[in-house]
């Protein structure tokens, strides 16, 4: 059957056809993404990484649903993870998992945080505050907070004694006494939708190199950044596809634990009402956000971001399976 060139232009742009033409089309770029170029990525163009699940024999995430996945500076095999049952830790790259009680307690926690500069001193934000442990959480001290629920905590490396918190409702907070006062840190982060409060922030960065820089994630706003310590919040999403209509579980970001320049950061950019891409980006060396081109699975919420630079491997922490890119240029 033929139809005249007219007649088929008008069928092809009838409604109901032209979502199933744009659904095609998001479907083949996910499954065939056009090669993009990020640079300091060391990654030839158009050239995609290999990206592979881990066998479950190797690393699995704990059975409780996971809201954070960092690793232990001094050792990436031992890995923390924030659960709905509490903290877990891992000592053998997630092959098993134990439970580490906090002030006696396995209650759900949302914050997670180990110094970079001692890997024995951890915090831990739950419902009823923030937690402190000087000796890798054998024991733990309550800490003062600006009374509202922690949601994240930054570290500084080079200033172990600075501290960022985002809370649930009242934006960011910064300590110079390592927990003890907290003032506020919010001015330039963009307010909730519900007015009169700062948008929540669940993921935060600081600088290993640099305290008063620090990086904040934000479901739909993309990324925020300091070069003041909080004294002021300017967006930062050069070379990435924000801000987004659709809400996101918020950017997940992870330092090289071996290169104190290497940012990382994964989230889902979602493609339409059943469809998720899974995105991970490189902060490259001119200030901008780069791609890093690699074969990650589609519908797959990244909870957790782990970069580890002695084995040359980034890990995507899912609520079920956990996937391995090799870092670029190695």
């Amino acid at each position: 059957m033929s139809h005249h060139p007219k007649k088929l232009w008008q069928y092809l742009l009838k409604p109901a056809m032209l979502v199933l033409l744009i659904g095609l089309a998001a479907l083949l770029q996910v499954a065939f993404p056009s090669p993009s170029w990020g640079q300091k990525l060391g990654q030839k163009k158009g050239v995609e990484l290999r990206a592979q699940q881990v066998p479950v024999s190797q690393a699995a995430p704990p059975k409780a649903r996971i809201s954070v996945v960092k690793s232990d500076p001094a050792d990436p095999l031992k890995l923390f993870s924030a659960t709905a049952q509490g903290l877990q830790v891992s000592d053998n790259g997630g092959r098993s998992w134990r439970a580490l009680a906090v002030g006696g307690k396995n209650e759900e926690i949302f914050a997670f945080a180990v110094s970079q500069a001692n890997s024995s001193v951890l915090f831990v934000g739950r419902r009823d505050g923030l937690w402190k442990s000087q000796n890798g959480g054998r024991s733990w001290s309550s800490l003062p907070y600006p009374t509202s629920i922690p949601l994240s905590v930054g570290v500084a490396k080079n200033e172990p004694q600075t501290l960022y918190l985002a809370t649930a409702r009242k934006g960011v907070y910064k300590s110079t006494d390592g927990g003890y006062q907290w003032v506020g840190a919010s001015n330039g982060l963009p307010e909730a939708r519900a007015g009169g409060r700062p948008e929540e922030i669940h993921t935060l960065a600081v600088d290993p190199l640099d305290f008063n820089v620090v990086y904040a994630g934000l479901s739909g706003h993309g990324v925020y950044r300091t070069l003041d310590g909080g004294a002021s919040w300017h967006e930062y999403n050069r070379g990435l596809p924000f801000p987004m209509a659709r809400p996101i579980k918020p950017p997940k970001f992870a330092y090289d634990s071996r290169d104190s320049n290497g940012l990382y950061l994964a989230f889902n950019e979602p493609i339409h009402s059943h469809l998720m891409r899974t995105r991970l980006y490189s902060l490259s060396e001119n200030e901008e956000w780069g791609p890093v081109e690699a074969e990650l699975p589609p519908n797959f919420p990244v909870l957790g971001l782990v970069v580890d630079g002695t084995r040359h491997l980034i890990q995507l922490w899912g609520s079920d399976a956990v996937w391995e890119v090799p870092l670029p240029g190695k």
